[in-house]
């Protein structure tokens, strides 16, 4: 075979990673259809902020809570529903010393502010 006459085979490679990569898109996207957001409602005072979500029906050993300096991530699940719900953080509050309680489908998570206003 001639130089000019090689093969490409970079092109076949290229559109088997493009298809992969759809396939993937849509599982991901049909992942995160399967879950629905639940209420949510936020407060603060003089000492933190206080955020209080809706579980019905979600037992606590099923909910996967996960906090960083600027999100909280929580997933909870029951024979029905999936739920999930990112919420923003604001800077002031200090994560080490959050507290969490789940009691009759609602969870209550109080983050206690770094410094007092």
């Amino acid at each position: 075979m001639k130089k000019s006459e090689k093969k490409d085979t970079a092109t076949p490679t290229l559109i088997h990673n493009l298809q992969r990569l759809a396939h993937e898109f849509k599982e991901w996207k049909k992942s995160l259809e399967s879950y629905e957001e639940p209420y949510c409602e936020i407060s603060q005072n003089q000492k933190g902020v206080h955020i209080n979500i809706k579980l019905p029906h979600v037992k606590k050993k099923s909910i996967s809570l996960r906090m960083n300096s600027s999100k909280m991530e929580v997933k909870g699940e029951n024979s029905k529903t999936n739920y999930y719900r990112i919420v923003d953080i604001p800077s002031i509050v200090d994560i080490t010393r959050a507290r969490a309680v789940f009691n009759n489908g609602m969870l209550k998570v109080n983050l206690p502010y770094t410094r007092a206003l």
